[in-house]
């Protein structure tokens, strides 16, 4: 592995279909943004804000699961395949926790969530209804997060992979034909997006827990004991996974406390940050592919005992991930003038997009 062949070779078959897998992700992101724009800035800076919500559910499930994931390549790398067992059923218990509170914070208190952004009453109402039909879906994400990074542990990552495009497929679809009253369907418009996505999250989650049965993968709970978790299996989990855990948190309030300011600078700052960030996204998943196969591949490796063989492994991938960075800087600042056009937006919009993707 230490050699530069094998080692890129490894990083590759496992940075690729994560990279992938997060492509499709954002992809959806930027689709639902674009479909949507077509209703106007009131419409963007409304979904924008009501998915600020999922944007937390996002990094808080991500959290979980990457620091689930530390402990899940390196069982593996032991063959310790009852502790993934264990490691697996808790993580889908803390994100189904965590995932149906903010579920039930959506359905209840939508308008008090949205008035944290702005008062524009029109934008609330639009945000509300999103809001109230997308709050299940953050359930679903949630726990399909921990299976994902399962597979991802044992180096089957083309299984979120697949799961994720039928479910980028679907909301595309649904998006199309319920936002503008394709066919024998009536014009939803926002509604039209959300019910989209709540139903393409269902189909994803189904999808990876169909497989995860059927297969006998290492990490799948083959008995109630799994969920038994003792005072040294909680100590050891926390220990390792809350710095994990709180850097992505406040990750999360560091960026819904940027949406607060940008809303104080009215509804055409919300849509253009929006926008911007759904664009955005597509220029990181090579980072995010390359951030999580170093996870399993140094994960793997201590799981084997292979101290040194890690941190060599781990200086090399910084510099790749260095490179990738500056690459994606370049790309992203060539591509500003261009993309915000598929947009329909107003020309001041366009410009505030435009500079902030080269900042």
């Amino acid at each position: 592995m230490l050699k530069k062949s094998p080692f890129y070779s490894a990083l590759l078959s496992l940075a690729i279909p994560i990279m992938l897998q997060n492509l499709l992700g954002s992809s959806l992101s930027f689709i639902d943004t674009l479909m949507i724009g077509q209703l106007g800035s009131n419409s963007i800076a409304a979904v924008g804000i009501a998915n600020q919500v999922f944007f937390l559910v996002n990094l808080f499930a991500f959290g979980i699961a990457s620091g689930a994931s530390v402990f899940l390549a390196r069982y593996f790398g032991a063959k310790n395949y009852f502790q993934m067992q264990k490691i697996t059923a808790f993580g889908i218990f803390i994100t189904f926790i965590g995932g149906s509170l903010w579920a039930i914070a959506s359905l209840f208190f939508p308008e008090q969530i949205m008035l944290i952004f702005t008062t524009d009453e029109n934008v609330i109402q639009i945000g509300v209804t999103y809001q109230q039909i997308v709050a299940l879906s953050y359930i679903f994400f949630a726990i399909t997060q921990t299976l994902s990074i399962g597979f991802r542990s044992i180096g089957k990552a083309s299984i979120p992979l697949a799961a994720t495009a039928a479910s980028l497929t679907i909301n595309a679809i649904g998006n199309y034909v319920l936002i503008f009253g394709i066919g024998p369907f009536p014009v939803l418009g926002v509604a039209g997006a959300a019910i989209a996505t709540l139903f393409s999250r269902f189909i994803e989650l189904l999808i990876i827990v169909t497989y995860t049965i059927k297969k006998d993968v290492p990490f799948k709970i083959k008995t109630l004991k799994a969920f038994k978790w003792d005072s040294t299996f909680l100590y050891n989990y926390f220990i390792t996974c809350f710095p994990v855990f709180c850097n992505e948190m406040l990750w999360a309030l560091g960026m819904t406390f940027y949406k607060i300011a940008f809303s104080k600078l009215g509804v055409q700052a919300i849509a253009s940050i929006s926008v911007t960030e759904s664009i955005a996204n597509l220029f990181f998943v090579l980072s995010l592919g390359v951030g999580n196969a170093a996870t399993m591949m140094i994960g793997q490796s201590l799981g084997e005992g292979k101290i040194e063989g890690s941190v060599i492994m781990g200086k090399r991938l910084m510099r790749v991930s260095l490179g990738i960075g500056l690459l994606m800087m370049v790309a992203m600042m060539a591509s500003s003038p261009f993309i915000p056009k598929l947009f329909n937006i107003e020309s001041e919009i366009y410009s505030m997009i435009t500079y902030s993707l080269i900042v």
